[in-house]
């Protein structure tokens, strides 16, 4: 009853407003409306950015002859400047702060192309805050499916193997720089870079001699029982598997990376490191 008195009222003060006051109330309303409208999708979509704020991350999986090839990305998303940017890590090919060179999200759709042309297109799901999509290298004619998952503890991209580190000393068989080379149909020359803790883990790096871009890939494990030795690098699909002679200066066995190889490695003097043959 009450409402209704008021509406009559308020009808009867707008008949008796002329003709020009209606049009100004009508416009300033208006106006209002359309104010309210923009601030609500704006702080909606600060609130959604708020949700998808932080790291996301995924991994590749894709068979290569017996090996698997496991490649964990993440995706790190912030606001910078009043504009939200990206950054991405390839934990497993040692890469890190890639450069994202498009980013863009709706209420559902999450896209974004890093600056060699690699492009992800998926779809944010809220109820399991999941992003589902594809990952597709440049040219368009290769996709994987690839799921982000929200994470506050991300898998981070090893630090770089220090020089001291690695230097060779007594009473680590297999510390120190190792040089071999795949005798495949474009013939490769591989560095292991391989760091003994006291506590007999390790830790190793390896490098592609002949591509400036393939530095630096972790390798996933390397187990040592004299005088058998077992490197995996699972972000490449490559695994080493041979014996250490006696005097600790050559590894002989086979290199597996789609195909098999016999490959011996040679300790290599630190002044040559990084040269090729």
């Amino acid at each position: 009853q009450g409402i209704r008195v008021l509406f009559v009222k308020f009808y009867g003060l707008w008949d008796g407003c002329e003709k020009k006051t209606r049009i100004a109330v009508f416009i300033g309303t208006a106006l209002f409306v359309l104010l309210a409208v923009m601030l609500f999708v704006h702080y909606e979509r600060a609130a959604h950015f708020r949700r998808f704020q932080g790291a996301w991350e995924g991994a590749l999986h894709s068979h290569w002859g017996r090996l698997m090839v496991v490649q964990r990305i993440v995706l790190k998303v912030s606001e910078e400047n009043g504009g939200y940017h990206a950054i991405v890590d390839s934990v497993d090919l040692g890469l890190k702060n890639l450069p994202v060179a498009r980013f863009d999200f709706g209420s559902r759709s999450v896209n974004f192309q890093l600056t060699n042309g690699v492009s992800f297109q998926g779809a944010l799901d809220g109820g399991t805050m999941e992003i589902r999509g594809r990952l597709k290298w440049p040219g368009g004619k290769y996709s994987q499916p690839l799921a982000f998952t929200r994470t506050n503890t991300p898998d981070r991209v090893p630090e770089p193997l220090k020089e001291a580190e690695y230097a060779s000393r007594q009473g680590a068989d297999l510390q120190g720089i190792w040089a071999g080379t795949v005798p495949d149909e474009k013939p490769a020359r591989m560095e292991l870079k391989i760091a003994e803790a006291l506590d007999g883990s390790f830790r190793a790096v390896l490098n592609n001699l002949e591509r400036s871009s393939a530095t630096g890939w972790p390798v996933t494990s390397l187990n040592y029982e004299e005088p058998r030795v077992k490197i995996v690098i699972q972000g490449v699909a490559a695994m080493f598997e041979g014996e250490l002679d006696g005097s600790h200066t050559r590894m002989a066995g086979t290199w597996t990376q789609g195909k098999a190889f016999p490959v011996t490695f040679d300790r290599v003097d630190p002044k040559n490191e990084g040269k090729l043959k």
